[in-house]
C-alpha cells in the first residue's frame, strides 16, 4: 500500500480491519493452543507403579505466561516458549516420540480462516462499520 493510500480514510479503515482480524486470529490461536495443552495425555512419573500411568494436560503455568500475541499496525508477533515447539514434533533426531499438537495445528487451522477473512471479508458493510467507528472516535 502506498503512503498516500494509507493516510486516506479508506486506508485507515482497512488498517483497522486488518488489525482487528489479526487480533482475533491471535486470541483464537492462544485459546486453541490452551485447549490442546489441557487435553494432551502425558506420562505421570509419580504413578508408575499404579494402574493409571497417564495424566491429562500440561500443568505448567509458565507456558501460559510466556505465550504472547502482540499486534502492532499490520504486523502480528506470536511468541511461545521453545519447549512448546519440541512437544509438537513427532520425531527427535531419528527416534519417534508421542507428539501433542499444541502449536502447529492451532496456528495452521486458524491461518486458513485469517487468509479467507483478509481476502474476502473487507466488504462494503464492514467498511461502513469501521467508518462509523472512526467517526465515533474522532467526534
Amino acid at each position: 500500500m502506498l503512503i498516500s493510500e494509507r493516510n486516506s480514510s479508506d486506508g485507515v479503515i482497512e488498517a483497522r480491519f486488518i488489525r482487528a482480524a489479526l487480533q482475533r486470529y491471535g486470541e483464537d490461536v492462544m485459546d486453541s493452543s490452551k485447549k490442546a495443552r489441557s487435553k494432551a495425555r502425558t506420562i505421570d512419573t509419580n504413578r508408575t507403579g499404579k494402574k493409571r500411568k497417564y495424566k491429562t494436560g500440561f500443568s505448567s503455568s509458565e507456558w501460559d505466561s510466556a505465550s504472547t500475541i502482540k499486534v502492532d499496525k499490520n504486523k502480528m508477533t506470536y511468541t511461545i516458549p521453545k519447549p512448546m515447539r519440541f512437544v509438537d514434533m513427532k520425531k527427535q533426531k531419528q527416534k519417534k516420540k508421542r507428539n501433542h499438537p499444541v502449536h502447529n495445528k492451532p496456528t495452521s487451522g486458524h491461518k486458513r480462516y485469517l487468509i479467507r477473512t483478509l481476502s474476502f471479508g473487507f466488504t462494503e458493510e464492514i467498511k461502513e462499520k469501521f467508518r462509523q467507528l472512526e467517526y465515533n472516535v474522532n467526534n
